[in-house]
């Protein structure tokens, strides 16, 4: 991170380059979690019956979320921080729920 000369904190290429990549993979996986029964990475072929007949959830706010997710990371890393992380009763905050416990 560095310090602009208005006083404003930036972050590096190499930073917004990652936080990129973590943001697309997160949308990917969540994409995967609300319309496939299984196998998000999709390791095997996609076919008709591998996706929901009946889906629970929508992609809707998942982007927005992802992202304040992947920012709040970074910043509780870079900074130290003790954090919780709490996402309201809405329809997309359970897919975090459902994965935030595999990341560190």
């Amino acid at each position: 991170m560095t310090e602009s000369t208005t006083g404003a904190t930036t972050i590096g290429d190499d930073t917004v380059r990652s936080l990129d990549a973590w943001w697309r993979a997160a949308n990917h996986l969540s994409v995967g979690q609300i319309h496939l029964q299984g196998d998000p990475l999709l390791r095997e072929p996609l076919a008709r019956e591998d996706v929901k007949a009946r889906l629970l959830g929508h992609f809707g706010t998942v982007p927005g979320l992802n992202l304040v997710y992947a920012h709040a990371n970074r910043a509780i890393r870079d900074r130290g921080l003790d954090a919780l992380y709490i996402a309201g009763p809405g329809a997309d905050a359970p897919e975090i729920d459902r994965w935030r416990g595999s990341r560190s």
